[in-house]
């Protein structure tokens, strides 16, 4: 005859069954979640072929590591910071129309180029400061820059007659003019001794 096993031997065995049960139910998930994770064939040839696309178009010129559209960085805009006060000298704060010019002298002369801030594009002055990009609304001629050693800005706000004196622009107009070198410019004359050497000579074109 069978001997009755005790209370804690049936408890014991249960406990067995469920853990192995739960130990199989955990497997079964994790080996079901690996293989969701896997590419497929499929995608892993298409991975390949693109990247190999990619490479080839690059390789051949199709593909100009360089910025387009929206994105691209401006040559013709100049950033400018001014400090606006009341006849107090208490900093400025809200939305004012300004007008900015660019002259070739610091007093009087015809202005070189012009944009209006006004409006919804009214300048937003903060305790005094303001930032614009002088060229966002209004190209600047590339002439303007290219033409002129020194520039001057002339900056008009709301009614009032233009601010006195005119801010001298440093050495931002002249650096949008070393970004659009003419084709040509660059003459082995120019060119200092050894600064090309055979490693920065592209070859295979």
């Amino acid at each position: 005859m069978e001997t009755p096993k005790s209370l804690f031997t049936v408890l014991a065995e249960w406990w067995d069954q469920r853990q192995t049960y739960r130990r199989t139910i955990s497997s079964e998930r994790k080996a079901v979640s690996f293989t969701r994770l896997l590419p497929t064939p499929g995608n892993v040839i298409f991975t390949l072929a693109m990247i190999a696309l990619l490479v080839l178009a690059q390789s051949a010129g199709a593909l100009p590591l360089r910025l387009t559209g929206p994105d691209a960085p401006s040559t013709n805009t100049i950033a400018y910071q001014g400090r606006l006060a009341d006849a107090a000298g208490a900093p400025l704060t809200g939305t004012y129309s300004i007008i900015f010019r660019l002259y070739n002298a610091a007093s009087g002369g015809a202005p070189l180029w012009e944009e209006q801030w006004t409006g919804t594009n009214g300048v937003r002055i903060s305790d005094g400061l303001f930032n614009v990009m002088l060229g966002s609304l209004t190209s600047i001629p590339q002439a303007v820059v290219t033409g002129n050693s020194t520039l001057w800005l002339g900056i008009t706000v709301g009614t009032d007659n233009e601010m006195a004196p005119r801010v001298q622009l440093g050495s931002v107009p002249f650096a949008v003019q070393a970004l659009t070198v003419p084709d040509g410019s660059v003459t082995t004359a120019k060119i200092a001794d050894q600064a090309v050497t055979q490693a920065k000579v592209r070859t295979g074109c």
